[in-house]
């Protein structure tokens, strides 16, 4: 059976721009944006976006790393790289590269609900 491509690179820099530009609408007004991406395709991807905004010169950003593990049947450990500061006030894009169950998302959004992100 032959392979196919689903996206090629341009495709690829395509959709991110847009994710950026759909990033830039949804928090505009604000000053600051929270990146985190979830390790692994997540935290690429977060990048990805990151360098996009950072090019449209939207507003500052800061990346973080959050670090899990997937598998784990119970609530996994979370870290963030760099250690998370406070947040609240500073709007926060969650960035993980696929979404089945929701349970990752879920255990990533956790550790969030401490500070008051709008």
């Amino acid at each position: 059976m032959e392979s196919q491509k689903v996206l090629d690179k341009k495709g690829i820099e395509t959709i991110v721009l847009r994710m950026a530009y759909q990033a830039r609408e949804q928090f505009f007004g604000f000053e600051d944006l929270i990146i985190i991406g979830v390790q692994g395709e997540g935290f690429v991807l977060a990048e990805m976006i990151k360098a996009q905004l950072d090019a449209l010169k939207s507003f500052k950003s800061e990346l973080y790393l959050l670090n899990l593990n997937k598998h784990q049947t119970r609530k996994p450990l979370i870290q963030f790289e760099p250690k998370l500061p406070n947040i609240s006030g500073k709007p926060v894009l969650l960035v993980d590269d696929v979404l089945n169950s929701g349970r990752t998302l879920t255990y990533c959004l956790s550790p969030l609900v401490e500070f008051e992100i709008p």
